[in-house]
Protein backbone atom coordinates (compact mmCIF):
# COMPACT_ATOMS: atom_id res chain seq x y z
CA UNK A 1 0.00 0.00 0.00
CA UNK A 2 1.30 3.51 -1.02
CA UNK A 3 1.88 5.47 2.17
CA UNK A 4 0.17 8.26 2.33
CA UNK A 5 0.67 11.98 3.74
CA UNK A 6 3.05 12.48 7.07
CA UNK A 7 0.95 14.23 10.39
CA UNK A 8 2.83 15.17 12.65
CA UNK A 9 2.11 16.77 16.21
CA UNK A 10 0.96 19.80 16.59
CA UNK A 11 4.09 22.57 16.58
CA UNK A 12 5.88 23.83 19.34
CA UNK A 13 5.49 27.06 21.41
CA UNK A 14 5.93 29.91 19.12
CA UNK A 15 8.25 31.62 21.85
CA UNK A 16 10.12 28.58 22.20
CA UNK A 17 10.23 28.31 18.65
CA UNK A 18 11.60 31.38 17.89
CA UNK A 19 14.24 31.16 21.00
CA UNK A 20 15.25 28.22 18.98
CA UNK A 21 15.44 29.89 15.74
CA UNK A 22 13.11 27.12 14.11
CA UNK A 23 10.47 26.83 11.73
CA UNK A 24 8.10 24.24 10.33
CA UNK A 25 8.79 22.65 7.22
CA UNK A 26 6.01 22.51 4.22
CA UNK A 27 5.57 19.49 2.25
CA UNK A 28 5.90 21.47 -0.67
CA UNK A 29 9.20 22.71 0.67
CA UNK A 30 10.56 19.17 1.81
CA UNK A 31 10.14 17.99 -1.67
CA UNK A 32 12.60 20.82 -3.01
CA UNK A 33 15.11 20.10 -0.35
CA UNK A 34 15.04 16.07 -1.21
CA UNK A 35 13.88 15.81 -4.82
CA UNK A 36 17.74 16.96 -6.44
CA UNK A 37 19.19 15.53 -3.20
CA UNK A 38 18.39 12.11 -5.01
CA UNK A 39 14.74 11.56 -5.28
CA UNK A 40 14.76 12.23 -8.66
CA UNK A 41 18.03 10.46 -9.31
CA UNK A 42 16.01 7.37 -7.81
CA UNK A 43 12.72 7.80 -9.59
CA UNK A 44 15.15 7.80 -12.92
CA UNK A 45 16.59 4.66 -11.73
CA UNK A 46 13.26 2.65 -11.11
CA UNK A 47 11.99 4.42 -14.07
CA UNK A 48 15.06 2.54 -16.57
CA UNK A 49 14.31 -0.95 -14.41
CA UNK A 50 11.10 -1.07 -16.04
CA UNK A 51 10.59 -4.53 -15.68
CA UNK A 52 13.17 -6.56 -15.23
CA UNK A 53 13.01 -8.70 -12.18
CA UNK A 54 17.03 -8.43 -11.18
CA UNK A 55 16.97 -4.47 -11.72
CA UNK A 56 13.95 -4.16 -9.62
CA UNK A 57 15.96 -6.43 -6.79
CA UNK A 58 18.91 -4.73 -7.03
CA UNK A 59 17.13 -1.40 -6.77
CA UNK A 60 15.08 -2.51 -3.36
CA UNK A 61 18.43 -3.50 -2.44
CA UNK A 62 19.58 -0.08 -2.79
CA UNK A 63 16.81 1.42 -1.19
CA UNK A 64 17.39 -0.69 2.30
CA UNK A 65 20.85 0.45 2.56
CA UNK A 66 20.74 4.06 1.95
CA UNK A 67 21.08 6.47 5.31
CA UNK A 68 20.14 9.94 6.15
CA UNK A 69 21.11 12.22 8.87
CA UNK A 70 19.59 15.45 9.87
CA UNK A 71 21.33 16.94 12.28
CA UNK A 72 17.99 19.74 12.89
CA UNK A 73 15.39 17.30 12.47
CA UNK A 74 12.74 19.34 14.77
CA UNK A 75 10.06 17.48 14.70
CA UNK A 76 11.29 15.14 12.11
CA UNK A 77 9.32 16.63 9.34
CA UNK A 78 12.13 16.20 6.74
CA UNK A 79 12.99 12.62 7.59
CA UNK A 80 9.40 11.49 7.77
CA UNK A 81 8.84 12.60 3.97
CA UNK A 82 12.06 11.17 2.77
CA UNK A 83 10.91 7.73 4.61
CA UNK A 84 7.20 7.95 3.23
CA UNK A 85 9.28 8.86 -0.60
CA UNK A 86 11.44 5.64 -0.29
CA UNK A 87 9.11 3.55 0.48
CA UNK A 88 6.66 4.61 -2.10
CA UNK A 89 9.19 3.77 -4.37
CA UNK A 90 9.50 0.61 -2.90
CA UNK A 91 5.79 -0.21 -3.01
CA UNK A 92 6.13 0.33 -6.61
CA UNK A 93 9.15 -1.71 -7.43
CA UNK A 94 7.38 -4.54 -5.19
CA UNK A 95 4.07 -4.08 -7.41
CA UNK A 96 5.89 -4.29 -10.85
CA UNK A 97 7.90 -7.48 -9.17
CA UNK A 98 4.29 -9.40 -8.25
CA UNK A 99 5.20 -10.18 -4.95
CA UNK A 100 4.19 -9.43 -1.36
CA UNK A 101 7.45 -9.34 0.18
CA UNK A 102 8.32 -6.98 3.57
CA UNK A 103 9.34 -3.54 2.62
CA UNK A 104 13.24 -3.25 2.58
CA UNK A 105 13.00 0.33 4.14
CA UNK A 106 12.95 0.66 7.86
CA UNK A 107 13.21 3.47 10.38
CA UNK A 108 16.24 2.47 11.45
CA UNK A 109 17.81 4.01 8.10
CA UNK A 110 16.68 7.44 9.19
CA UNK A 111 18.82 9.54 12.52
CA UNK A 112 18.60 12.84 13.59
CA UNK A 113 19.51 15.28 16.09
CA UNK A 114 17.77 17.41 17.61
CA UNK A 115 18.41 19.93 20.78
CA UNK A 116 14.40 19.66 22.17
CA UNK A 117 13.37 16.28 24.00
CA UNK A 118 9.94 16.58 23.40
CA UNK A 119 10.37 17.71 19.46
CA UNK A 120 12.94 14.61 19.28
CA UNK A 121 10.19 12.66 20.57
CA UNK A 122 7.83 13.76 18.08
CA UNK A 123 10.51 12.76 15.37
CA UNK A 124 10.91 9.21 16.46
CA UNK A 125 7.06 8.75 16.82
CA UNK A 126 6.61 10.47 13.13
CA UNK A 127 8.80 7.88 11.60
CA UNK A 128 7.21 4.83 13.37
CA UNK A 129 9.47 3.78 15.57
CA UNK A 130 12.98 2.66 15.25
CA UNK A 131 15.16 5.89 13.73
CA UNK A 132 17.26 7.07 16.23
CA UNK A 133 17.06 10.54 16.93
CA UNK A 134 19.74 11.57 19.87
CA UNK A 135 18.76 14.81 21.81
CA UNK A 136 21.56 17.56 22.10
CA UNK A 137 23.36 20.68 20.73
CA UNK A 138 23.85 19.71 17.04
CA UNK A 139 27.11 21.98 17.14
CA UNK A 140 28.56 20.69 19.91
CA UNK A 141 27.81 17.33 19.50
CA UNK A 142 30.32 14.43 17.37
CA UNK A 143 27.73 13.58 14.27
CA UNK A 144 29.71 10.68 13.94
CA UNK A 145 28.62 8.99 17.43
CA UNK A 146 25.07 9.99 15.79
CA UNK A 147 25.37 8.05 12.32
CA UNK A 148 29.37 7.24 11.29
CA UNK A 149 30.04 9.65 8.26
CA UNK A 150 31.22 6.38 6.26
CA UNK A 151 28.05 4.64 6.65
CA UNK A 152 25.72 7.96 5.55
CA UNK A 153 24.28 8.15 2.29
CA UNK A 154 22.29 11.75 2.14
CA UNK A 155 22.92 15.02 5.28
CA UNK A 156 19.87 17.08 5.06
CA UNK A 157 17.44 19.57 6.90
CA UNK A 158 16.38 22.29 7.83
CA UNK A 159 19.25 24.09 10.20
CA UNK A 160 17.65 27.12 12.80
CA UNK A 161 18.26 30.43 11.76
CA UNK A 162 19.92 33.11 13.55
CA UNK A 163 21.37 36.37 12.40
CA UNK A 164 24.82 36.85 13.87
CA UNK A 165 23.81 40.17 15.14
CA UNK A 166 20.78 38.19 17.09
CA UNK A 167 22.38 35.25 18.54
CA UNK A 168 22.42 34.75 22.36
CA UNK A 169 26.08 34.39 23.57
CA UNK A 170 25.69 30.33 23.81
CA UNK A 171 24.53 30.50 19.93
CA UNK A 172 27.65 32.76 19.11
CA UNK A 173 29.64 30.58 21.04
CA UNK A 174 28.75 27.83 19.23
CA UNK A 175 29.29 28.73 16.10
CA UNK A 176 33.01 29.94 17.32
CA UNK A 177 33.58 26.65 18.38
CA UNK A 178 32.52 25.38 15.11
CA UNK A 179 34.16 28.08 12.27
CA UNK A 180 36.81 29.71 14.38
CA UNK A 181 34.57 33.21 14.09
CA UNK A 182 31.38 34.26 15.91
CA UNK A 183 30.93 36.19 13.04
CA UNK A 184 28.50 34.02 10.83
CA UNK A 185 24.74 33.59 11.01
CA UNK A 186 23.45 30.73 13.33
CA UNK A 187 22.97 28.22 10.54
CA UNK A 188 26.62 28.76 9.11
CA UNK A 189 27.44 26.28 11.97
CA UNK A 190 25.69 23.52 10.48
CA UNK A 191 27.40 23.78 6.79
CA UNK A 192 31.39 24.14 8.66
CA UNK A 193 30.19 21.21 10.36
CA UNK A 194 29.02 19.26 7.45
CA UNK A 195 32.03 20.00 5.64
CA UNK A 196 33.82 18.38 7.93
CA UNK A 197 31.83 15.90 8.35
CA UNK A 198 31.79 15.09 4.09
CA UNK A 199 35.42 15.47 4.80
CA UNK A 200 35.50 11.68 6.84
CA UNK A 201 32.72 11.04 4.76
CA UNK A 202 33.07 11.49 1.00
CA UNK A 203 30.27 9.91 -0.35
CA UNK A 204 28.06 11.82 1.38
CA UNK A 205 25.96 13.81 -0.67
CA UNK A 206 24.09 16.74 1.77
CA UNK A 207 21.39 19.81 1.37
CA UNK A 208 20.05 22.41 3.71
CA UNK A 209 18.04 25.10 3.58
CA UNK A 210 19.25 27.67 5.35
CA UNK A 211 18.65 31.51 5.27
CA UNK A 212 19.16 33.65 1.92
CA UNK A 213 21.84 35.43 4.27
CA UNK A 214 24.14 32.60 3.82
CA UNK A 215 24.27 33.45 0.12
CA UNK A 216 25.00 37.22 -0.24
CA UNK A 217 26.30 40.47 1.35
CA UNK A 218 29.34 40.05 3.99
CA UNK A 219 28.37 36.30 5.26
CA UNK A 220 29.67 35.16 1.50
CA UNK A 221 33.12 35.62 2.04
CA UNK A 222 32.94 34.83 6.23
CA UNK A 223 31.51 31.96 5.21
CA UNK A 224 31.91 29.96 1.96
CA UNK A 225 36.31 30.14 1.53
CA UNK A 226 36.13 28.24 5.35
CA UNK A 227 33.84 25.63 3.53
CA UNK A 228 35.86 25.71 0.23
CA UNK A 229 38.93 24.70 2.88
CA UNK A 230 37.37 22.06 3.63
CA UNK A 231 36.24 20.68 0.49
CA UNK A 232 33.10 21.31 0.11
CA UNK A 233 31.11 22.46 -3.07
CA UNK A 234 27.92 23.37 -4.33
CA UNK A 235 25.99 20.77 -6.50
CA UNK A 236 22.67 22.61 -6.71
CA UNK A 237 21.39 25.50 -5.46
CA UNK A 238 17.27 26.97 -5.29
CA UNK A 239 17.75 30.41 -5.47
CA UNK A 240 15.81 32.56 -2.82
CA UNK A 241 12.31 31.72 -2.31
CA UNK A 242 9.67 32.33 0.70
CA UNK A 243 9.88 29.32 3.25
CA UNK A 244 5.68 28.96 3.94
CA UNK A 245 4.40 27.61 7.30
CA UNK A 246 4.70 29.25 10.33
CA UNK A 247 7.37 31.01 9.41
CA UNK A 248 7.65 34.09 6.44
CA UNK A 249 11.27 33.92 6.03
CA UNK A 250 13.01 33.94 2.87
CA UNK A 251 15.60 31.07 1.88
CA UNK A 252 17.52 29.20 -0.77
CA UNK A 253 18.61 25.07 -0.65
CA UNK A 254 22.05 24.28 -0.93
CA UNK A 255 22.99 21.41 -2.09
CA UNK A 256 26.56 19.97 -1.72
CA UNK A 257 28.79 17.58 -1.89
CA UNK A 258 33.20 16.71 -2.72
CA UNK A 259 33.70 16.76 -6.01
CA UNK A 260 30.83 17.31 -7.65
CA UNK A 261 31.43 17.12 -11.89
CA UNK A 262 28.43 19.73 -12.85
CA UNK A 263 25.63 21.57 -10.35
CA UNK A 264 22.33 22.27 -10.83
CA UNK A 265 20.24 25.82 -10.26
CA UNK A 266 16.92 26.32 -9.14
CA UNK A 267 14.84 29.22 -9.50
CA UNK A 268 11.20 30.20 -8.82
CA UNK A 269 9.80 30.03 -12.43
CA UNK A 270 12.03 29.29 -14.62
CA UNK A 271 13.43 25.90 -15.89
CA UNK A 272 16.31 24.11 -14.08
CA UNK A 273 19.97 25.29 -15.50
CA UNK A 274 22.90 23.27 -15.49
CA UNK A 275 26.39 24.32 -15.22
CA UNK A 276 29.50 23.57 -14.66
CA UNK A 277 29.84 24.75 -11.21
CA UNK A 278 28.09 26.91 -8.98
CA UNK A 279 29.92 28.96 -6.09
CA UNK A 280 28.81 30.53 -2.69
CA UNK A 281 26.49 33.34 -3.96
CA UNK A 282 24.57 30.20 -6.15
CA UNK A 283 25.69 31.63 -9.13
CA UNK A 284 27.43 30.01 -12.06
CA UNK A 285 30.92 31.51 -11.66
CA UNK A 286 34.05 30.79 -9.91
CA UNK A 287 35.06 30.80 -6.18
CA UNK A 288 35.65 34.95 -5.96
CA UNK A 289 33.91 36.46 -2.93
CA UNK A 290 34.34 40.17 -2.29
CA UNK A 291 34.77 41.77 0.93
CA UNK A 292 33.76 44.61 1.82
CA UNK A 293 36.26 47.72 1.06
CA UNK A 294 36.83 50.83 2.69
CA UNK A 295 38.00 52.29 -0.58
CA UNK A 296 36.92 51.94 -4.49
CA UNK A 297 39.22 49.40 -5.75
CA UNK A 298 40.05 51.71 -8.87
CA UNK A 299 41.17 54.94 -6.93
CA UNK A 300 40.51 57.26 -9.91
CA UNK A 301 36.62 56.14 -9.45
CA UNK A 302 35.29 59.10 -6.60
CA UNK A 303 33.78 56.97 -3.87
CA UNK A 304 30.11 56.78 -2.20
CA UNK A 305 28.90 58.84 0.31
CA UNK A 306 25.79 58.23 2.35
CA UNK A 307 23.07 61.17 3.25
CA UNK A 308 22.92 63.43 6.10
CA UNK A 309 21.05 61.40 9.01
CA UNK A 310 18.69 63.95 10.41
CA UNK A 311 17.84 62.64 14.40
CA UNK A 312 14.83 65.00 14.60
CA UNK A 313 11.94 63.75 15.05
CA UNK A 314 10.67 64.28 12.11
CA UNK A 315 10.39 68.40 12.65
CA UNK A 316 13.08 69.91 10.18
CA UNK A 317 11.57 67.83 7.54
CA UNK A 318 8.66 68.49 5.50
CA UNK A 319 6.12 67.44 2.84
CA UNK A 320 5.02 69.13 -0.14
CA UNK A 321 2.18 70.56 1.48
CA UNK A 322 4.20 71.63 4.95
CA UNK A 323 7.05 73.54 2.39
CA UNK A 324 4.27 74.99 0.61
CA UNK A 325 2.58 76.30 4.05
CA UNK A 326 6.52 77.56 4.94
CA UNK A 327 7.09 79.43 2.10
CA UNK A 328 3.68 81.07 2.53
CA UNK A 329 3.80 82.37 6.25
CA UNK A 330 7.28 82.79 7.08
CA UNK A 331 9.54 84.13 4.59
CA UNK A 332 12.18 83.75 7.00
CA UNK A 333 12.31 80.27 6.98
CA UNK A 334 11.51 80.03 4.13
CA UNK A 335 14.93 80.86 2.70
CA UNK A 336 16.56 77.34 4.52
CA UNK A 337 13.72 75.10 2.50
CA UNK A 338 15.88 72.92 0.20
CA UNK A 339 14.78 70.00 -1.66
CA UNK A 340 15.39 66.52 0.23
CA UNK A 341 16.05 63.51 -1.14
CA UNK A 342 14.93 60.17 0.04
CA UNK A 343 14.73 56.91 -1.01
CA UNK A 344 11.24 56.19 -0.89
CA UNK A 345 9.79 59.87 -1.85
CA UNK A 346 12.62 59.36 -4.87
CA UNK A 347 11.13 56.19 -6.25
CA UNK A 348 7.99 57.03 -5.57
CA UNK A 349 7.58 60.60 -7.26
CA UNK A 350 6.85 62.79 -4.56
CA UNK A 351 8.29 66.01 -3.41
CA UNK A 352 10.03 66.22 0.46
CA UNK A 353 11.97 69.29 1.70
CA UNK A 354 13.86 69.99 4.79
CA UNK A 355 15.35 72.90 7.06
CA UNK A 356 18.42 73.33 6.35
CA UNK A 357 20.14 75.67 9.08
CA UNK A 358 24.17 75.10 8.63
CA UNK A 359 25.17 78.57 8.65
CA UNK A 360 22.20 80.01 9.66
CA UNK A 361 22.54 83.43 10.96
CA UNK A 362 21.28 82.94 14.43
CA UNK A 363 18.70 85.88 14.13
CA UNK A 364 17.02 84.16 11.90
CA UNK A 365 16.47 81.55 14.29
CA UNK A 366 15.22 83.78 16.65
CA UNK A 367 12.36 86.16 14.76
CA UNK A 368 11.34 82.95 12.54
CA UNK A 369 7.94 81.35 14.24
CA UNK A 370 8.59 78.56 12.46
CA UNK A 371 12.02 78.07 13.30
CA UNK A 372 11.37 78.46 17.43
CA UNK A 373 8.70 76.25 17.07
CA UNK A 374 10.51 73.33 14.63
CA UNK A 375 13.75 73.73 16.53
CA UNK A 376 11.99 73.53 20.40
CA UNK A 377 10.29 70.09 19.01
CA UNK A 378 14.01 68.99 17.72
CA UNK A 379 15.56 69.66 21.57
CA UNK A 380 12.84 67.72 23.23
CA UNK A 381 12.34 64.95 20.82
CA UNK A 382 16.54 64.71 21.05
CA UNK A 383 16.80 65.39 24.85
CA UNK A 384 14.53 62.36 25.21
CA UNK A 385 16.37 59.76 23.28
CA UNK A 386 18.17 56.39 24.79
CA UNK A 387 21.00 57.40 22.58
CA UNK A 388 23.58 59.68 24.27
CA UNK A 389 25.31 61.35 20.59
CA UNK A 390 21.36 62.04 20.22
CA UNK A 391 21.14 64.15 23.49
CA UNK A 392 23.88 65.91 23.08
CA UNK A 393 22.77 66.95 20.11
CA UNK A 394 19.87 68.95 21.57
CA UNK A 395 22.14 71.38 21.93
CA UNK A 396 22.37 72.22 18.02
CA UNK A 397 18.75 71.24 17.09
CA UNK A 398 18.83 72.91 13.77
CA UNK A 399 21.78 70.86 13.23
CA UNK A 400 21.09 67.38 11.14
CA UNK A 401 23.01 64.75 13.58
CA UNK A 402 25.51 63.52 10.80
CA UNK A 403 25.84 66.27 8.31
CA UNK A 404 26.84 65.75 4.37
CA UNK A 405 25.83 67.18 1.23
CA UNK A 406 26.78 67.38 -2.16
CA UNK A 407 27.91 70.75 -3.95
CA UNK A 408 28.24 69.58 -7.55
CA UNK A 409 26.51 67.74 -10.20
CA UNK A 410 25.85 63.72 -7.86
CA UNK A 411 24.52 60.65 -8.79
CA UNK A 412 21.47 59.11 -5.76
CA UNK A 413 21.29 55.86 -5.17
CA UNK A 414 18.52 55.02 -3.06
CA UNK A 415 19.75 52.57 -0.16
CA UNK A 416 17.03 50.37 -0.22
CA UNK A 417 14.65 49.06 -3.59
CA UNK A 418 12.54 46.18 -4.88
CA UNK A 419 14.22 43.22 -5.65
CA UNK A 420 11.33 42.58 -8.25
CA UNK A 421 12.48 45.81 -10.26
CA UNK A 422 15.35 44.82 -12.87
CA UNK A 423 17.72 47.15 -11.13
CA UNK A 424 17.97 50.21 -8.38
CA UNK A 425 16.83 53.55 -10.22
CA UNK A 426 19.11 55.96 -9.87
CA UNK A 427 19.17 59.73 -10.45
CA UNK A 428 21.57 62.30 -12.09
CA UNK A 429 21.06 65.54 -10.23
CA UNK A 430 22.83 68.44 -11.50
CA UNK A 431 24.54 70.65 -8.86
CA UNK A 432 21.50 73.64 -9.63
CA UNK A 433 19.69 71.42 -7.62
CA UNK A 434 20.56 72.35 -4.13
CA UNK A 435 19.29 69.05 -2.60
CA UNK A 436 19.88 67.65 0.41
CA UNK A 437 20.03 64.02 0.23
CA UNK A 438 18.78 61.69 3.38
CA UNK A 439 20.44 58.97 5.04
CA UNK A 440 17.72 56.24 3.23
CA UNK A 441 20.08 57.43 0.18
CA UNK A 442 23.30 57.68 -0.70
CA UNK A 443 25.37 60.10 -3.28
CA UNK A 444 28.45 59.92 -5.52
CA UNK A 445 29.57 63.67 -5.89
CA UNK A 446 31.36 64.83 -9.06
CA UNK A 447 29.90 62.15 -11.18
CA UNK A 448 29.77 62.11 -14.47
CA UNK A 449 26.95 60.62 -17.37
CA UNK A 450 29.14 57.63 -17.84
CA UNK A 451 29.66 56.87 -14.09
CA UNK A 452 26.18 56.92 -13.78
CA UNK A 453 25.32 54.53 -17.11
CA UNK A 454 27.55 52.38 -15.68
CA UNK A 455 25.97 52.58 -12.67
CA UNK A 456 22.26 51.71 -14.27
CA UNK A 457 24.01 49.07 -16.22
CA UNK A 458 23.12 45.23 -16.31
CA UNK A 459 26.59 44.59 -15.13
CA UNK A 460 25.96 46.90 -12.17
CA UNK A 461 22.81 45.41 -11.31
CA UNK A 462 24.56 41.73 -11.80
CA UNK A 463 26.60 42.80 -8.95
CA UNK A 464 24.16 44.49 -6.87
CA UNK A 465 21.81 41.31 -6.97
CA UNK A 466 24.71 38.98 -6.28
CA UNK A 467 27.39 40.75 -3.73
CA UNK A 468 24.56 43.07 -1.80
CA UNK A 469 22.80 41.74 0.93
CA UNK A 470 19.58 42.16 1.15
CA UNK A 471 16.35 42.91 3.58
CA UNK A 472 13.82 40.05 2.97
CA UNK A 473 14.39 40.01 -0.70
CA UNK A 474 14.92 43.67 -1.42
CA UNK A 475 17.94 45.25 -2.61
CA UNK A 476 20.09 46.63 0.13
CA UNK A 477 23.26 48.85 -1.42
CA UNK A 478 25.97 48.72 0.62
CA UNK A 479 28.88 51.01 -0.32
CA UNK A 480 31.76 48.88 1.62
CA UNK A 481 30.71 45.81 -0.56
CA UNK A 482 28.83 46.33 -3.13
CA UNK A 483 30.59 50.15 -4.75
CA UNK A 484 33.72 49.86 -4.08
CA UNK A 485 34.20 45.79 -4.53
CA UNK A 486 33.08 46.30 -8.20
CA UNK A 487 35.77 45.86 -10.94
CA UNK A 488 34.79 49.41 -12.91
CA UNK A 489 35.97 48.93 -16.24
CA UNK A 490 38.67 51.85 -17.02
CA UNK A 491 37.27 53.64 -20.01
CA UNK A 492 39.10 54.94 -23.31
CA UNK A 493 37.43 58.35 -24.34
CA UNK A 494 35.52 56.82 -27.31
CA UNK A 495 33.53 54.17 -25.07
CA UNK A 496 33.46 56.82 -22.54
CA UNK A 497 31.24 58.52 -24.78
CA UNK A 498 29.36 56.13 -25.80
CA UNK A 499 27.90 54.90 -22.08
CA UNK A 500 27.79 58.75 -21.94
CA UNK A 501 25.60 59.21 -24.87
CA UNK A 502 23.58 55.79 -23.93
CA UNK A 503 22.92 56.93 -20.07
CA UNK A 504 21.95 60.15 -21.69
CA UNK A 505 19.51 58.11 -23.73
CA UNK A 506 17.82 56.50 -20.52
CA UNK A 507 17.67 59.92 -18.88
CA UNK A 508 15.81 61.38 -21.79
CA UNK A 509 13.47 58.18 -21.76
CA UNK A 510 12.19 58.97 -18.22
CA UNK A 511 11.67 62.84 -18.61
CA UNK A 512 9.06 61.22 -21.74
CA UNK A 513 7.01 60.74 -19.08
CA UNK A 514 6.28 62.84 -17.07
CA UNK A 515 4.09 62.33 -13.84
CA UNK A 516 5.37 58.81 -13.98
CA UNK A 517 7.48 57.89 -10.73
CA UNK A 518 10.85 56.03 -10.90
CA UNK A 519 9.00 53.07 -9.51
CA UNK A 520 6.67 52.88 -11.79
CA UNK A 521 8.60 52.89 -14.69
CA UNK A 522 10.47 49.89 -13.53
CA UNK A 523 8.33 47.85 -12.52
CA UNK A 524 8.17 44.55 -13.72
CA UNK A 525 6.26 44.19 -17.16
CA UNK A 526 5.23 48.04 -17.13
CA UNK A 527 8.27 49.48 -18.27
CA UNK A 528 8.03 51.64 -21.25
CA UNK A 529 9.43 50.35 -24.87
CA UNK A 530 11.27 53.54 -25.58
CA UNK A 531 13.04 53.56 -21.97
CA UNK A 532 13.72 49.51 -22.59
CA UNK A 533 15.58 50.51 -25.88
CA UNK A 534 17.56 53.11 -24.07
CA UNK A 535 18.57 50.54 -21.79
CA UNK A 536 19.31 47.89 -23.81
CA UNK A 537 21.60 50.33 -25.72
CA UNK A 538 23.19 51.05 -22.81
CA UNK A 539 23.80 47.96 -21.67
CA UNK A 540 25.60 46.91 -24.77
CA UNK A 541 27.86 50.09 -24.49
CA UNK A 542 28.72 49.07 -21.00
CA UNK A 543 29.30 45.37 -21.91
CA UNK A 544 31.64 46.25 -24.88
CA UNK A 545 33.96 48.43 -22.40
CA UNK A 546 34.05 44.99 -20.15
CA UNK A 547 34.86 43.35 -23.24
CA UNK A 548 32.20 40.87 -22.00
CA UNK A 549 31.05 38.50 -24.62
CA UNK A 550 26.79 38.01 -25.21
CA UNK A 551 27.07 33.78 -24.35
CA UNK A 552 28.83 34.40 -20.87
CA UNK A 553 26.65 34.99 -17.86
CA UNK A 554 27.78 38.36 -16.71
CA UNK A 555 28.25 37.68 -13.28
CA UNK A 556 31.30 35.13 -14.29
CA UNK A 557 32.77 38.08 -16.04
CA UNK A 558 32.87 40.64 -13.03
CA UNK A 559 34.26 38.06 -10.82
CA UNK A 560 37.27 37.46 -12.63
CA UNK A 561 37.63 40.96 -13.50
CA UNK A 562 37.34 41.40 -9.70
CA UNK A 563 39.83 38.89 -8.52
CA UNK A 564 42.04 40.63 -11.62
CA UNK A 565 41.60 44.20 -10.46
CA UNK A 566 42.01 42.77 -6.53
CA UNK A 567 45.35 41.24 -7.52
CA UNK A 568 46.96 44.61 -9.04
CA UNK A 569 45.78 46.20 -6.15
CA UNK A 570 47.44 44.00 -3.55
CA UNK A 571 50.89 44.08 -5.65
CA UNK A 572 50.56 47.79 -6.05
CA UNK A 573 50.23 48.51 -2.55
CA UNK A 574 52.71 45.34 -1.53
CA UNK A 575 55.36 46.00 -3.97
CA UNK A 576 54.70 42.58 -5.12
CA UNK A 577 53.87 40.78 -8.22
CA UNK A 578 52.17 36.97 -8.77
CA UNK A 579 52.42 37.76 -12.44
Amino acid sequence: MQPGPVTLEPAMDPARRRALGAHYTSERNVLRLIRPLFLDALEAELRACGTSRARLRAFRAKLGRLTFLDPACGRGHVLAVAHRELRRLDDEALRRLGAADAPVVSPGQFHGIELDAAAARAAAAALGGGARIAVGNALRLDWEGVLPAGRCSFLLGNPPYGGKHLLAPGQRADVAAVAGTASLDYAAGWLVKAADYLAAGPQVRGAFVVTNSITQGEQVPALWPLLHARGLRVRFGWRTFVWTGVANVHVVIVGFERAPARAALYEEGRAVRTVPRLNGYLAPGPDVYPAARARPLDPAVPPVVYGAKPADGGFLLLDAVEAAAVRERDPVAAAYVRPLLSATEFLNGRERYCLWLAGADPADLRRSPVLRERLAAVRAFRLASAKAHTRAMAGRPGAFAEVRRPRGDFVFIPRHASAARRLIPMGFVPAGADAVVHDSGAYVESADLALFGVLQSAMFAAWQRTVGGRIRSDYRFNNRLVYNTFPFPRLTGAQRERVAAAAQEVLAARAAHPGVSLGRLYAPGATPADLLRAHRRLDAAVDAAFGHAPETDRLATLLARHEAEARLHTAARTGRSDC
